[in-house]
């Protein structure tokens, strides 16, 4: 056996982390929901050989926002390596390899169903990984997988009941309505202009700052390995998601 990470070349450095922080603000303007996420990728920037025993999720109905921007982020302090963007026909594939070689799962939810809810269920809190690759032989591997999921469907995930621990939901929509995506100039001190290295992503001294925030982040009484904290996103989907019989009960509780 052998060990396929690569370490990040981002080293922990206080400094300014100011943009992070302006665009964290702008995604999630509820200080809680800001703070979950927060604690959520410290802590699994934080304990690399440990998997979160719930996923972070977080929907948003428009496109552009720059949402995907923070799963970047954590996947460049990981390494250069450690994450793998995974589809959901990647995840309902009967052979797939991708767990041996990923840290960070990036799933973006397209649609809706039974099948794929089940999967990430059993994934997301699993001590091991069933690897069934195709032609070689099978193996159970110890599951370091942390799940980040993005969908644009309040319906994303299925099967959750009122005692679900495995997903911290959080939402960027305004009042029933999506995001409203800022200026050019704005996502260009994030992502640069084609390639030119000049945005946050590419700034080593930035990602840096970024990094020992993390590090140093008072996570309190939070731990990745506990339930997912309620959120009123999360209340929303299993409402979006509930059988006829369980709405029912509810609208006549």
């Amino acid at each position: 056996s052998y060990n396929q990470f690569l370490p990040s070349k981002v080293v922990p450095a206080e400094g300014d982390t100011s943009t992070w922080d302006a665009h964290l603000e702008y995604l999630f303007p509820d200080e809680d929901d800001r703070n979950r996420v927060l604690d959520w990728m410290a802590w699994v920037y934080t304990h690399p050989t440990l998997h979160p025993n719930h996923a972070l999720a977080v929907i948003g109905r428009t496109q552009g926002t720059g949402k995907s921007f923070l799963q970047r982020v954590l996947s460049k302090l990981l390494s250069a390596t450690a994450a793998s963007p995974v589809s959901q026909k990647t995840l309902e594939a009967a052979h797939e390899s991708w767990p041996l070689r990923t840290k960070l799962a990036l799933v973006e939810v397209r649609s809706s169903t039974e099948k794929l809810s089940n999967i990430l269920h059993d994934m997301i809190t699993g001590d091991t990984i069933h690897v069934d690759s195709k032609n070689v032989h099978d193996l159970d591997s110890p599951n370091v997988l942390a799940f980040w999921l993005e969908s644009n469907r309040e319906d994303a995930i299925r099967g959750m009941d009122n005692s679900d621990r495995r997903y911290l939901i959080v939402s960027v929509d305004r009042d029933g309505a999506g995001l409203p995506t800022r200026d050019k100039d704005y996502y260009r001190k994030l992502y640069g202009r084609d390639g030119d290295g000049t945005g946050l992503i590419d700034d080593d001294a930035g990602l840096g700052a970024i990094a020992y925030a993390l590090q140093n982040r008072d996570l309190g009484d939070y731990s990745g390995e506990d339930r997912a904290p309620d959120t009123s996103a999360k209340k929303l989907m299993q409402a979006r998601t509930a059988t006829p019989v369980a709405k029912w009960m509810v609208e006549h509780a």
